[in-house]
């Protein structure tokens, strides 16, 4: 009976081995975003989408009222609720980072709404309009927040962002500018392969602000 058993496990195994070994180029394959390829979007689809972006927009304008709040200083700490500087502005401030980054993952999803109504061959459809005029909105709501905390940010029309220049004030940052590109082989790179930061290959992931501005180019090459 035991050797039965035995026999039974081997069996399961290798049928287990054999369907991941079969299933392995469909997986490498599949694109980890964007599924569902723009152009074939349906009406129902572009509804699940506005609805993901009003979620990631709530949360954003939360997190910009909550700070402006902070920033009148309106709320004080209490038990499990503590407070930096209200007035802190460092780059290198979590709170600070974590809202720069938010917005520029909102506006990711902004830019996709915007792009698939200009792309559209319907724009007659009700869902096709209110996707465009959503997007057109919370792209302008996110530039409001991010120019009246930060002045000048870079205009982002679209998702692409192979090449950016940021503006810099010479006085602040001793340079004008700050150029932030992307080498993409192809759509489906999607990995960072190396970085180089002012002309040089970086050995890490992690640089300081400092660091960044400094160089004055960083280049992500994907694969």
């Amino acid at each position: 009976m035991k050797r039965y058993y035995t026999i039974i496990n081997y069996l399961l195994c290798s049928i287990c081995l054999l369907w991941m070994t079969g299933c392995s180029g469909i997986l490498d394959d599949m694109r980890p975003k964007d599924q569902i390829p723009q152009d074939m979007l349906s009406e129902s689809d572009l509804e699940k989408l506005l609805n993901g972006v009003y979620a990631e927009m709530e949360e954003l304008v939360f997190k910009f009222y909550m700070d402006g709040d902070v920033k009148g200083e309106n709320f004080k700490a209490g038990p499990g609720f503590s407070m930096n500087d209200p007035m802190l502005m460092a780059p290198s401030s979590k709170e600070v980072l974590s809202q720069w980054q938010k917005c520029f993952t909102a506006l990711k999803q902004v830019n996709f709404l915007v792009e698939t109504y200009e792309a559209s061959s319907n724009k007659e459809s009700q869902v096709v309009k209110q996707t465009g005029g959503t997007g057109y909105y919370f792209r302008a709501l996110i530039y409001y927040h991010l120019v009246t905390r930060w002045g000048g940010v870079p205009i982002l029309r679209n998702r692409t962002s192979h090449f950016v220049t940021i503006r810099l004030d010479t006085e602040v940052w001793g340079r004008e500018q700050l150029v932030i590109e992307t080498e993409r082989p192809s759509d489906d790179s999607l990995y960072i392969r190396e970085m180089e930061l002012g002309g040089k290959r970086l050995s890490r992931f992690r640089i300081s602000h400092q660091e960044l501005v400094e160089g004055g180019k960083l280049r992500f090459v994907l694969r």
